[in-house]
């Protein structure tokens, strides 16, 4: 539990930085459902370059799907990586 707590905590920072460092116009011109195969081939090379692990992946996903993401831009976000 103490190895994956910090992992954690750093998960939901990462998570809450693309929340507000990235604007929503950028994410849903990029990843949202009117981007079509772009925005899954997007999302695919982010979660091929995304850190760590799913634990810091799923918080990230959750907050970009937020923002404006299509789902199938997350679900290749996520298997991508």
């Amino acid at each position: 539990m103490l190895r994956l707590l910090p992992l954690l905590v750093a998960a939901f920072l990462i998570a809450g930085l693309v929340e507000v460092l990235v604007p929503r116009e950028w994410i849903t011109g990029w990843l949202g459902q009117e981007a079509g195969h772009k925005g899954i081939l997007v999302a695919s090379a982010l979660g091929t370059v995304s850190p760590v692990g799913l634990c810091v992946s799923f918080p990230i996903a959750a907050s970009i799907y937020r923002a404006g993401a299509g789902m199938g831009s997350m679900v290749a976000y996520v298997s991508a990586w």
